[in-house]
């Protein structure tokens, strides 16, 4: 679904991250050089960059993985859908700024 919208030293999880959900972090994103964790209310968020591409994964309170969103750039996309948002958005109404992908736990 596309919506609009490194291991190293430098691993800086807080203190109070769940242990499962920064082990699997740093097991899926080793080749990541630089990872910046952020603590809400009801989620805890690890932001990263890895091959240019700003990705970001959420986990519950417990660790529990939600699911991950990825920031690309407008020429990424594939033709087709560039060219149908350009019908359904057209500029000036809309102006695409950013272009995330999330993908749940369930990977949908």
């Amino acid at each position: 679904m596309i919506t609009l919208f490194i291991g190293t030293s430098a691993f800086a999880a807080p203190n109070d991250a769940p242990y499962k959900s920064i082990n699997a972090l740093k097991k899926a994103y080793q080749q990541s050089n630089q990872i910046t964790w952020s603590k809400y209310a009801s989620y805890q968020k690890a932001s990263l960059v890895k091959a240019g591409m700003t990705t970001e994964l959420f986990y519950t309170l417990d660790g529990d993985f939600i699911g991950s969103s990825k920031t690309f750039a407008y020429d990424k996309l594939p033709k087709n859908a560039l060219n149908q948002m350009a019908v359904k958005y057209a500029y000036p109404e809309f102006e695409l700024v950013k272009f995330i992908e999330f993908v749940n736990a369930d990977n949908e």
